[in-house]
């Protein structure tokens, strides 16, 4: 969870990244504390009855990808991307990249397991390798 709120800490104050206030350990659990963010992108488009208007996906598809376009550029890979990753935040509305739990320094390794979401990851993570391109 330290992992994850550093990153969330260096990405603060680009836009497409939730606004991040602290580390809180409680026992045994950690809690981050951060901007209040709506739904995600599978709640929204299944409220829309599993469509979104065309102008609507040319939106998510631009803000998504420059969300990832900064999260590369600062040396990371998310290497868990799925629509439940990205939520709306509830004053921009702009969509917002979240959770860094499996998120690497932008390396290429070879793993011995499939890291992510196997419904959503690339081809090349099925066989173990972790790059840019397969982030995207």
């Amino acid at each position: 969870m330290e992992k994850e709120f550093n990153i969330m800490l260096e990405l603060m104050g680009h836009n497409y990244f939730p606004g991040v206030f602290a580390l809180q350990k409680l026992k045994e659990n950690s809690f981050i504390i951060m901007e209040k963010l709506d739904s995600n992108l599978e709640q929204l488009f299944l409220a829309r009855g599993r469509k979104f208007a065309l102008p609507t996906i040319a939106l998510i598809v631009h803000q998504a990808f420059a969300a990832l376009r900064i999260f590369h550029d600062c040396g990371y890979l998310h290497r868990d991307l799925k629509p439940e990753n990205f939520m709306v935040g509830s004053e921009t509305h702009e969509l917002k990249l979240i959770d860094f739990g499996l998120a690497d320094t932008l390396t290429v390794r070879q793993a011995s397991t499939l890291i992510g979401n196997v419904r959503f990851c690339a081809r090349q993570s099925h066989f173990g390798v972790s790059t840019k391109k397969e982030d995207l």
